[in-house]
């Protein structure tokens, strides 16, 4: 396989010959500079890209890492519904709840819990549609058409009976 390099020296050596036979010295220095600036400006570009990703990386699993330490140290339990299998009074707490005298292992399982549950809920993208619905709605109680319903409710009412009038 062929270096880089050795294909980057060939391409300006071609560059160089073709300015030369097009233009002379003076033609042959601008097309060689020309073609250095670019690969200046591309391995710039990269470089900058490169330490960009890294960082952005580092700081997410920073505020992944906050994150689970703040869910860990404060788990939020909540209240067995009232339809379930679980009986009326007991709470239900996340995986990563630790008990009160915790081994090191069960620290960091629960930690590890709490981390894949922070990632899952700053990247939307690895949630289920259903999963995003229900947050949504969990979020926003009123649904879009709640609105609609109580500022037009005799007229969202008198649409609603007369398409079912039409369909009978």
């Amino acid at each position: 396989m062929i270096e880089p390099v050795v294909i980057g020296v060939l391409v300006l050596a071609v560059l160089a010959c073709v300015g030369w036979l097009g233009g002379g010295r003076k033609w042959a220095f601008r097309t060689v500079l020309a073609a250095l600036v670019l690969v200046a400006i591309g391995v710039a570009g990269t470089l900058i890209y490169v330490f960009w990703t890294d960082k952005s990386a580092e700081r997410r699993a920073r505020k992944v890492h906050e994150c689970a330490v703040a869910k860990v140290a404060d788990p939020k339990c909540e209240e067995s519904p009232k339809d379930g299998n679980v009986p009326a009074g007991y709470l239900i707490c996340p995986p990563y709840t630790l008990s009160d005298n915790p081994t090191s292992q069960q620290e960091e399982e629960a930690l590890s819990s709490a981390e894949q549950e922070c990632r899952a809920e700053m990247d939307p993208t690895q949630k289920s549609l259903h999963q995003q619905i229900s947050d949504y709605q969990r979020q926003h109680p009123q649904g879009p058409w709640t609105k609609y319903q109580k500022a037009k409710g005799d007229i969202f009412d008198q649409v609603t009976k007369d398409c079912a009038a039409k369909v009978r």
